[in-house]
């Protein structure tokens, strides 16, 4: 299986989420690098830093193989 590597965050286009789903359909692996990318409003957070917020918007997306929290 063909696994490119893919600048995916939060601040990413809808464009480029509908084409990592595409690709997941198609059966190729993305791998997630600058996950940590921009930042979070603190008070919109709850009790998750602005570093696991942005974690957790890859990790809950399912079209994402494998993620690099750096």
């Amino acid at each position: 299986m063909m696994s490119p590597l893919v600048s995916y965050n939060f601040t990413h286009s809808r464009d480029l989420r509908d084409a990592v789903a595409q690709a997941a359909k198609s059966g190729i692996g993305i791998v997630a690098m600058k996950t940590q990318a921009g930042g979070y409003k603190k008070e919109k957070n709850g009790n998750l830093s602005p570093q696991q917020a942005a974690l957790r918007y890859v990790l809950r997306d399912t079209n994402v193989t494998l993620r690099v929290p750096g």
